[in-house]
């Protein structure tokens, strides 16, 4: 979640992403995040008070039984809510021609789309996809012709570079270990220049016209 929002927050830094719907997805993944710590604690704390009440137990030699759950606290109700009113991004849907992976020999580890998070039973929309190369220090392609509009690093998503394509596209390939040398903005580059090297795993995602993309419906894997 934190990554995808720094993601957000990079495109609409370069005009890619709105910046008000930015905001408004930030504030609610902000909410989201606090009522995970909060259920998280109040799991913790009611796992503390069973083991108390069965150590208790042990020492009268008594036995404990649970015959029924414990009422749902305010910040559960509003954990609910918030999966509740979980709001799906905007979709573009590609018909168009594959095109080549950004890494040969990759693998989907994390798919695009919605999924509900284990633990705490939030819905999240994934908006970009995570290949995993079959090895290290793999070499990560330029999927179309273009020119590059983001070069740089971030604590969050470590180096990232992003590439304007015709028809208002744009690829993001986020997570590199190297960038290319001569990989700079305003740099123009063909289909399958390489553009940088990632230790394993990659974070690729699409947009069009601030939509975004499902990757898969766009490279062949």
């Amino acid at each position: 979640m934190d990554q995808q929002n720094a993601l957000r927050s990079t495109l609409a830094d370069l005009n890619i992403l709105r910046k008000k719907e930015v905001e408004e997805e930030r504030r609610l993944a902000a909410e989201q995040k606090a009522a995970m710590l909060v259920e998280k604690k109040r799991k913790r704390e009611e796992r503390e008070r069973r083991r108390r009440a069965r150590d208790e137990a042990r020492k009268k030699g008594e036995k404990v039984v649970y015959t029924a759950k414990a009422k749902p606290s305010k910040s559960r109700k509003k954990r609910k809510k918030l999966g509740s009113s979980y709001k799906k991004s905007k979709i573009y849907t590609y018909h168009g021609t594959k095109t080549i992976s950004p890494i040969q020999g990759a693998k989907v580890v994390k798919g695009f789309g919605a999924y509900i998070d284990p633990i705490y039973k939030i819905k999240i929309f994934n908006e970009s996809i995570t290949l995993k190369a079959p090895a290290r220090n793999a070499k990560v392609h330029n999927i179309l012709n273009g020119k590059v509009v983001f070069s740089g690093s971030s604590s969050m998503l470590g180096k990232v570079v992003v590439v304007s394509h015709s028809g208002r596209m744009h690829t993001v390939y986020a997570g590199l270990s190297k960038i290319a040398p001569n990989i700079r903005k305003g740099t123009r580059i063909k289909k399958g220049y390489v553009i940088g090297r990632v230790s394993r795993k990659l974070m690729f995602e699409v947009t069009k016209n601030s939509k975004h993309i499902n990757p898969v419906k766009l490279i062949k894997l």
